[in-house]
């Protein structure tokens, strides 16, 4: 299943500026694995993390980014969360030139949970220049599972 780029917005521009630093390029937010002993290893992680859809919406100070899974890769990603830490990170595409900007490690997702809180030390330090707080919960939805994950801005 392929992936598709979404375009910019103003509204997406002021969160990916924040996040990455990057002034242009469409945008698309993926997990990768990574390996303690080799910490520069990334393990790639597009074929399980392929969403239905994908949303940026900013509410006073909080942002949320909005990933609806398909119910088989939400599985894939739940089971590889337990596996070795992910890691959420936004691609950028500017005229064919990609690059990856790592966010913040994902926790281990267990089945009875739903509500999660990133720690400072799991979040990389270009987002906490500008974010104090990062919580994830995750809800069951018809179609598979939607993964909620709230920024506020310090």
């Amino acid at each position: 299943m392929p992936i598709y780029f979404q375009g910019r917005t103003e509204a997406t521009d002021s969160l990916l500026t924040k996040t990455t630093s990057k002034q242009r390029g469409d945008w698309y937010f993926t997990f990768t694995g990574r390996d303690s002993e080799f910490p520069t290893l990334r393990i790639m992680l597009l074929r399980e993390t392929v969403t239905k859809s994908q949303t940026i919406k900013k509410e006073k100070n909080v942002w949320t980014i909005r990933l609806d899974f398909e119910e088989k890769s939400w599985g894939e990603l739940f089971e590889r969360s337990a596996k070795y830490p992910l890691v959420f990170e936004c691609m950028l595409n500017e005229n064919g030139d990609s690059s990856r900007h790592s966010l913040f490690v994902l926790p281990v997702f267990l089945p009875a949970k739903k509500e999660y809180s990133i720690e400072t030390k799991n979040i990389s330090p270009r987002v906490r220049k500008s974010f104090d707080a990062i919580q994830i919960k995750t809800v069951k939805k018809n179609f598979g599972t939607r993964l909620l994950i709230r920024m506020r801005e310090t």
